[in-house]
């Protein structure tokens, strides 16, 4: 695994690869996300082809997840908790496949600073919160740190936005007809959250001859089958589908849908309802 062969230019510069996959920094939107990609020279679908996480093949996925659990032990991250996040639907940005891999604030920025880029060459964007310097703030590497921190609140303003909305469309629905989800789902057992609309894949194996690789594998691709059927692909619906590595090397597979629809879903709505129009700092941070 090295860095691509490219400049230090901020929109493009990896700081991990390997033949098919680059990890970056996510500049478009300042946040603590590394972004996983396919690597430019390597492109199997066409460029303006939206290819999202459900769209790859077995060895794809395969090669994903072992690239991205090499850069996350290369890069000394298995000290703190980890999301690994795939958007689709219309909770995808872009056409082009990509993944979140989430860390904690300070580590990601950590690295961003280790790596010395030239930030002065990029411009900000519609999702920078802070566009213009301002006292203590006269380049664009801090602008772009000041961004990252801002972010967290920042989805939190967007969060209750989001709650507002799907309560409303809550209500709206509340006499139509739920569907009857298992309580598992092949080697998984599915545990409904009671209070954030995330639907949890749970490995109740305690077999420690499975690798976290092929748990995160089967994860993935059951997440993938489950929402296929479910229909969470389908315009105009969408999802996060993410695995979640705690400090102990444990993960769980979650996907997070919104209130409405993950209300159609819920073994006990009513109990969901209540508790989601309690939350104060609902926020999708994936």
């Amino acid at each position: 695994m090295s860095n691509l062969k490219n400049s230090k230019h901020p929109y493009t510069y990896s700081i991990y690869a390997d033949q098919k996959f680059c990890v970056i920094f996510d500049i478009l939107t300042p946040r603590p996300h590394f972004i996983v990609k396919f690597c430019p020279h390597f492109r199997k679908y066409p460029r303006y082809k939206r290819v999202e996480i459900q769209d790859l093949g077995c060895e794809e996925i395969q090669d994903l997840i072992k690239f991205i659990l090499s850069f996350i032990s290369d890069y000394g991250l298995n000290s703190e908790p980890i999301s690994i996040s795939f958007h689709t639907g219309k909770w995808a940005s872009s056409p082009q496949f990509h993944g979140h891999i989430c860390i904690s604030q300070d580590t990601y920025l950590k690295v961003l600073k280790d790596k010395k880029l030239d930030m002065e060459l990029i411009k900000p964007t519609s999702n920078w919160t802070i566009k213009n310097f301002r006292e203590n703030i006269d380049n664009m590497l801090d602008l772009y740190i000041e961004n990252v921190k801002s972010y967290k609140q920042a989805c939190l303003k967007n969060g209750a936005k989001y709650r507002t909305k799907e309560i409303e469309s809550i209500t709206s629905i509340i006499k139509q007809n739920l569907y009857l989800v298992p309580s598992k789902i092949s080697n998984f057992r599915l545990d409904f959250d009671l209070w954030e609309p995330k639907l949890k894949f749970i490995n109740p194996s305690l077999d420690s001859n499975i690798s976290r690789q092929n748990i995160c594998i089967s994860l993935l691709k059951e997440m993938c089958y489950f929402s296929n059927k479910f229909g969470f692909f389908e315009k105009p619906n969408g999802c996060h589908i993410c695995i979640n590595i705690d400090l102990n090397n444990n993960c769980y597979g979650y996907i997070h849908l919104s209130a409405d629809k993950y209300y159609q879903l819920h073994p006990l709505p009513s109990i969901f309802l209540d508790n989601f129009k309690k939350l104060e700092n609902y926020s999708v941070e994936t």
